[in-house]
């Protein structure tokens, strides 16, 4: 009788909302995380810094050196001095772990080369179509040089925090470099980095046929990041990529068993290939949508 009473004031109460237009709660998914980054390359008397942003805000403050030229650049320029970091609006187009500089390789004996003037971590920046290849982010081997005009043109930064940019930012994070101080509020071109929507993290499930092998998309490099995250990356070589690979299942694999999913046949819970189970998880306790106030 309890359970027939409730059944009839749920009813009266949904027909209701129908006849006056109420309009009922509804799922929505929580909005992507959109993640740019800001250079302030400043006078000889300030050490230039960097920015990184998460949906228009400034979460994080690091020191970094620029170019040894610090010459103001014109809005515009194609062409830029020697030993100047180049100025104006950048995606970022290449990530890369353990970066090999010249002759001087990435790694000795699997370990990073505490000799490596590109530091641990690369971050390609598009200037003038070349690809990533010659203007980045990087880490260093003198941390002393941090906070001073010193570069080729590259932007230097401790192994540790370019470290932590590389585990936030994705493929395709726009890169606002201009001489001044900041104001807090990025002002780059708002069409770079924009088409693709590389540079942001979802929390709703893309669907299984993104994470096929061969599979290339942001949704796998977002996918990598979390396993990382949460301890379980250690399949990579040099971290995740775009491209979906045997790494990628393993590390899920892992994963999903460590979750307690059974079967680890094609199709069964533990494959290796992500569903909107094993994706909402890693979404959560990786905190990929969270914000990190901590500033360096």
């Amino acid at each position: 009788m309890q359970r027939l009473k409730g059944y009839v004031y749920f009813t009266f109460i949904l027909t209701f909302a129908m006849l006056v237009g109420i309009t009922l709660p509804t799922h929505t998914n929580a909005a992507p995380v959109s993640y740019k980054i800001e250079i302030s390359k400043t006078t000889d008397k300030t050490p230039s810094k960097l920015y990184l942003y998460r949906n228009g805000k400034v979460i994080k403050v690091y020191p970094v050196a620029t170019g040894a030229n610090t010459a103001k650049i014109p809005a515009g320029s194609k062409v830029f001095p020697a030993s100047a970091t180049p100025e104006g609006t950048f995606p970022i187009v290449m990530k890369t772990v353990n970066p090999q500089w010249k002759n001087v390789p990435g790694t000795i004996n699997g370990k990073p080369n505490p000799n490596n003037p590109l530091g641990v971590r690369w971050h390609g920046l598009n200037v003038n179509g070349d690809g990533g290849r010659y203007y980045g982010i990087h880490g260093t081997n003198n941390p002393s040089s941090i906070g001073k005009h010193v570069s080729h043109g590259c932007i230097r930064m401790f192994n540790k925090d370019v470290v932590e940019l590389f585990n936030i930012v994705p493929l395709g994070t726009p890169v606002w470099i201009h001489t001044g101080p900041s104001t807090g509020v990025w002002k780059g071109d708002p069409n770079v980095g924009a088409k693709t929507s590389a540079n942001s993290y979802t929390a709703s499930f893309p669907g299984k046929q993104y994470f096929k092998k061969g599979a290339s998309n942001k949704y796998v490099y977002q996918l990598g990041v979390m396993l990382q995250r949460v301890g379980k990356g250690k399949h990579y070589r040099v971290g995740p990529s775009n491209q979906f690979t045997e790494a990628d299942r393993l590390n899920v694999q892992e994963y999903q068993l460590s979750q307690g999913f059974k079967g680890t046949k094609p199709g069964q819970d533990a494959d290796g290939y992500p569903g909107p189970e094993t994706w909402n998880r890693l979404v959560k306790q990786s905190k990929i949508l969270e914000v990190n106030t901590t500033n360096n």
